[in-house]
């Protein structure tokens, strides 16, 4: 990668927010070469009102480009994108630092409760084996307390 680049890239990664690389991975990571913006939307998790902003500030940076148009969910068509060869060069840089989608977040919160719930459970395990084993300790002990009176 020239200076250049490097050069590009450090004043493209001061203007990725959270909101805009989520977008940007969104649309990276789609099966086909365009996405729209209800499914970026959607797939980022990025309120409607202020994706226009955040698309327009991508398509600027030269990160993504309008390919298109499609039915919105009203009367106003939605713009399809797709990333442009230098979006997907800054992406495979290390100037890019990958944020998590929607669906990221929303299985790792899955799957964090879901070990809580296994911690719970392991615990209420231990503390029904430490009781019956304490249960037996103590027996044992008024066992040899009761032997020692009676000699």
């Amino acid at each position: 990668m020239s200076s250049e680049s490097s050069g590009k890239f450090d004043e493209i990664s001061e203007q990725i927010t959270e909101d805009r690389g989520a977008l940007l991975t969104a649309l990276s990571r789609s099966d086909s070469d365009e996405r729209s913006t209800t499914e970026l939307r959607r797939e980022a998790g990025i309120p409607s009102g202020s994706m226009s902003y955040h698309m327009q500030t991508l398509v600027d940076l030269g990160l993504v480009e309008v390919v298109g148009e499609t039915d919105g969910e009203g009367t106003i068509p939605a713009n399809v994108y797709s990333i442009t060869s230098l979006g997907q060069e800054f992406l495979d840089s290390s100037h890019w630092r990958s944020f998590p989608t929607y669906d990221d977040i929303e299985r790792l919160e899955n799957h964090v409760s879901s070990l809580e719930d296994e911690l719970e459970t392991l615990k209420d395990v231990v503390r029904r084996g430490l009781g019956d084993d304490l249960r037996t300790i103590i027996s044992e002990e008024v066992e040899k307390e009761l032997e020692q009176r009676k000699r």
